[in-house]
């Protein structure tokens, strides 16, 4: 049986973020099909881009610069899981300001052009 992914890790220009374990999420992006209905069937798709977001906790410390994060631009994001799949999404940014919580928690988002899985 294949082995389920479980933790994920974020990579930001080759620097390692720390992700809180099992809270990373990675929508791909991609295509979105929107289908068109007449005569009640369906009779063909309409397409728009999407583009690839990732999404979770990382734990703050005092090293962490919480505006340097904000104002990230043009960056490359490496999501790797530990089952060995990787995914690599260019032009990425950050879409929302860090939001610091009690326990060492901060919510994190970055979006950029749809994720290429360029391992397994």
């Amino acid at each position: 049986m294949p082995k389920v992914t479980g933790i994920m890790r974020a990579k930001i220009d080759g620097a390692v973020l720390d992700i809180k374990e099992q809270t990373g999420k990675l929508d791909t992006g991609g295509m979105e099909r929107s289908p068109h209905m007449a005569g009640k069937k369906v009779v063909g798709f309409s397409e728009s881009p999407k583009p690839a977001v990732f999404t979770a906790t990382v734990i703050h410390t005092a090293a962490m610069d919480t505006d340097e994060i904000n104002g990230w631009e043009d960056k490359t994001l490496v999501v790797e899981t530990d089952c060995g799949v990787q995914w690599m999404i260019t032009n990425a940014a950050t879409t929302k300001p860090v939001v610091v919580s009690g326990g060492g928690e901060s919510e994190f988002e970055m979006q950029g052009n749809p994720a290429e899985q360029i391992a397994p």
